[in-house]
């Protein structure tokens, strides 16, 4: 049995920093799981037993995805041999130039297997037009998407704001949609969601302490 973390974040330098500065603006470092560090970090996964995770990059402004997703191959070379598989994921902001020709160059010459989007850091919707030729195409290499559906600051998410999903779901049969942090807390509502578009997934990460 292969144990996978399908949501690590492995963000690189500055970007890193800044978003454990943002972390800590609310915890102490020592609540905290791991530094950021990235061998450190997967030391302490294959401790508990983990063999793969999924690195997930995001962005938060048009402009940045290219570098982002090159970062994250050249994570994935750095690791290569380690103690834990990883797997290399992109990201993209719908404002961006082209977005269908950042995530076709992040899968095709970067390896990427795993798209993030994060509609808070983002501030977009999952259903963005501008996304529609992304969805065709992960649609098409059954290229999952990671979908971190709410807009708060905190990380969590409204009941209302998973409506985006349902309509990408529903355009887009064959894309595999995966619910971040299963919309926690309207997880009720994700799981409904579930149970009525099988293409529709979540992971179980937790936000902060709220498991």
């Amino acid at each position: 049995m292969t144990v996978v973390d399908a949501h690590v974040h492995l963000l690189p330098g500055r970007l890193g920093e800044k978003v454990r500065a943002f972390f800590l603006q609310g915890y102490r470092s020592e609540e905290l799981a791991y530094p950021t560090d990235h061998a450190v970090i997967l030391d302490r996964l294959a401790t508990e037993g983990v063999d793969e995770v999924w690195h997930l990059p995001y962005v938060h402004q048009p402009g940045l995805a290219a570098g982002i997703n090159e970062a994250s191959t050249a994570t994935v070379r750095a690791a290569t041999g380690g103690p834990v598989r990883v797997v290399a994921g992109a990201s993209v902001h719908p404002a961006d130039d082209d977005p269908l020709a950042l995530v076709r160059t992040a899968v095709e010459d970067g390896g990427a297997r795993v798209l993030k989007l994060h509609c808070s850091v983002g501030d977009h919707d999952a259903d963005d037009p501008r996304l529609d030729p992304v969805w065709r195409y992960a649609s098409a290499i059954r290229l999952p998407v990671v979908v971190h559906v709410g807009h708060a600051v905190s990380g969590r998410t409204d009941g209302h704001e998973l409506d985006p999903v349902v309509r990408v779901a529903t355009r887009h049969p064959e894309a595999v949609v995966i619910l971040a942090h299963c919309a926690l807390p309207a997880t009720e509502a994700a799981v409904a969601l579930m149970d009525t578009q099988p293409n529709v997934h979540a992971d179980l990460t937790p936000v902060g302490h709220d498991r």
